[in-house]
C-alpha cells in the first residue's frame, strides 16, 4: 500500500508540473483508495474531491463513474450515509450508459457504487435501491467478461444481493464461486 501511495504521489506531482488533469485525477483517486485501505475515510474524501475538481465537467463516464463511486464509498465509511447515497444517485444514471467497461481501473468505483447501493437497499428496502443494485451487478457482470480480475468481486456482491433477498443457499453458492475465482487468480 505504501508503494502504491508513493507512486500515486509521484504521478500527482508530475501531472501538476505538466498540467495533465486526467493524470492528476488518476493519482488522487489512487491516493483516495490508499487512504480507504488505511481506514482514513476523511482523507479519502479530500483526495477524491480533488480528483473531481481535476476532471472538471468532463462527460467521460469512464472517469466520472469510478471517481463518484469511490467518493460515495468514502462518504459511507465516514458515517455520511445520506451524502454517500446522494453521490451514488448522481452516478447511477450514468452507470446505465456503460455497455462495456473500458478500463480495468474502474472496478473500485463500480464496487463503491455497489456497496452504497446495497447499503441503501438494506436500510430503506426501496425498489429504487434494489434496481440500483441490479444495475451495478449488470455492470460488474460485464466488467468481469472484459477483465477477469472482476469475477471474485462480482460474485461477492451477487452473494450479498442474494443474501439480502433472502436466498441464503444461492448466496452461499455465489460466495463459493467468488472465493474459487479469487484463489484461481491469486
Amino acid at each position: 500500500a505504501a508503494a502504491a501511495a508513493d507512486a500515486a504521489r509521484q504521478l500527482r506531482d508530475r501531472a501538476s508540473e505538466t498540467g495533465n488533469r486526467q493524470h492528476q485525477a488518476w493519482a488522487l483517486r489512487c491516493l483516495a483508495l490508499c487512504a480507504l485501505r488505511r481506514g482514513e475515510a476523511a482523507e479519502a474524501i479530500r483526495h477524491v474531491r480533488g480528483a473531481l475538481e481535476a476532471l472538471g465537467e468532463t462527460a467521460a463516464i469512464n472517469e466520472r463513474i469510478p471517481t463518484l463511486g469511490i467518493l460515495a464509498l468514502a462518504q459511507l465509511r465516514d458515517s455520511q450515509a445520506w451524502s454517500a447515497r446522494a453521490t451514488a444517485k448522481e452516478a447511477l444514471p450514468q452507470l446505465a450508459r456503460v455497455r462495456r467497461p473500458l478500463g480495468h481501473g474502474s472496478l473500485e468505483g463500480y464496487s463503491g457504487l455497489t456497496t452504497v447501493a446495497l447499503d441503501g437497499w438494506r436500510e430503506e428496502r426501496s425498489p429504487d435501491w434494489q434496481r440500483a443494485v441490479k444495475e451495478c451487478l449488470r455492470v460488474l457482470r460485464r466488467y468481469r467478461s472484459s477483465f477477469a480480475i472482476g469475477e471474485p468481486r462480482y460474485y461477492l456482491y451477487l452473494g450479498d444481493y442474494r443474501r439480502l433477498s433472502g436466498s441464503l443457499a444461492a448466496a452461499r453458492r455465489s460466495y463459493r464461486r467468488g472465493k474459487a475465482a479469487a484463489i484461481r487468480r491469486g
